[in-house]
């Protein structure tokens, strides 16, 4: 995923809220919610997603300038927003996981002088 370009973003997105492992992903959220070491594992699952979301970010910022957001800020709101996207699961018009997209592009690519 490139999160310097939107579209790769909403690809992605896309794939983790309609595609095959979507259910999946609302099965282990549902599961964390009762069960303590299924919460324990997928607290595990999102600490290694964000760590990796926090690499991607840094290389998507453009050089020079200060953030307005920093890395680990974004890669917590993407994790937040794909749990709130697959909790609703309502996205048959895509514009929820183009939004997200947009956001997300935006706080990687904001730099304040």
């Amino acid at each position: 995923m490139d999160l310097g370009r939107p579209i790769s973003i909403e690809a992605t997105l896309n794939d983790l809220v309609h595609g095959p492992a979507a259910p999946l992903y609302r099965a282990l959220r549902e599961a964390a919610e009762i069960e303590p070491r299924v919460a324990e594992a997928a607290a595990e699952i999102r600490r290694h997603a964000r760590d990796r979301l926090v690499v991607i970010a840094g290389r998507a910022r453009p050089a020079g300038g200060r953030f307005e957001l920093e890395a680990q800020i974004v890669a917590w709101a993407f994790l937040a927003l794909v749990r709130e996207a697959l909790a609703h699961g309502t996205d048959t018009e895509g514009g929820l996981t183009r939004g997200i997209a947009g956001v997300i592009h935006q706080a990687v690519t904001a730099v304040h002088s």
